[in-house]
């Protein structure tokens, strides 16, 4: 995974292995009704939860303070890529990533770790 930090102008690279870690759920947006041709109406933006059983403190500091800064959430622009809900690495136009959250940390370990990526633009 590449993030693009826009307003700083450098590009963030996530550590490996942890970009092959965990559990990564790509949403599509929601189908909120159909058109008078049937054609799906769809409610904004695709979505990412992306969770970990458990992360080093240095992985989840790898979020919070170098991709976001200290920042409750940060927007990331062209040149970002995820990977899609068929498996694909594409570059969005934008996403916006939240501070990740744990249930506990332990020993060096952040656990139970969520990861939202919010308000992707394709």
């Amino acid at each position: 995974m590449v993030f693009y930090d826009y307003a700083l102008g450098v590009t963030r690279t996530m550590p490996s292995p942890m970009d092959t870690k965990g559990r990564y759920v790509w949403n599509t947006p929601e189908i909120l009704r159909r058109n008078g041709e049937g054609v799906a109406v769809i409610a904004g933006f695709a979505s990412v939860v992306w969770t970990f059983t458990a992360l080093r403190l240095a992985d989840y500091q790898w979020w919070t303070i170098t991709l976001l800064q200290r920042q409750a959430s940060r927007q990331f622009g062209n040149g970002t890529t995820l990977v899609d809900h068929n498996g694909n690495n594409i570059i969005v136009k934008s996403c916006v990533v939240e501070m990740p959250t744990y249930d506990y940390a332990s020993n060096g370990w952040c656990n139970n770790v969520t990861v939202n990526i919010k308000r992707i633009i394709t």
